[in-house]
């Protein structure tokens, strides 16, 4: 069975189990200032971690882009209406608005209707 400290001992173990790391009962011994020294810098470093880390996380959502909502595309051309009334062609205004790029190509069913006799349309199924 073990004992419980006493006396000063015992609020000090009282404060470390309620998480007060660098708790000392006064008048402190140069040991247990020592350890509170310890407990605090180190709490400390993890304080100023944690705040870098943050900030670098405030950062990168500042940097991420999202589209959402509603998009006014024009049925013939499909170019976008920003908020200012202005008209983007598609590929500029998701490039600029979100993390997406483009690369072209012909789909199967345009090669044909583009570019007749270079090669056969695809079979419908």
């Amino acid at each position: 069975m073990a004992s419980r400290p006493r006396g000063r001992f015992r609020r000090a173990a009282e404060a470390a189990e309620a998480g007060a790391g660098a708790f000392v009962v006064k008048p402190g011994t140069p040991d247990e200032l020592l350890r509170a020294i310890i407990v605090s810098m180190a709490r400390f470093a993890d304080l100023q971690q944690l705040r870098r880390v943050n900030a670098e996380l405030r950062e990168a959502l500042d940097t991420v882009k999202t589209l959402s909502g509603y998009l006014p595309i024009c049925a013939h051309c499909k170019k976008i209406r920003d908020g200012e009334g202005a008209w983007h062609p598609i590929e500029s205004y998701i490039s600029d608005h979100s993390q997406a790029r483009f690369s072209h190509g012909l789909c199967p069913s345009c090669i044909p209707k583009y570019f007749p006799g270079e090669a056969k349309a695809p079979q419908q199924t």
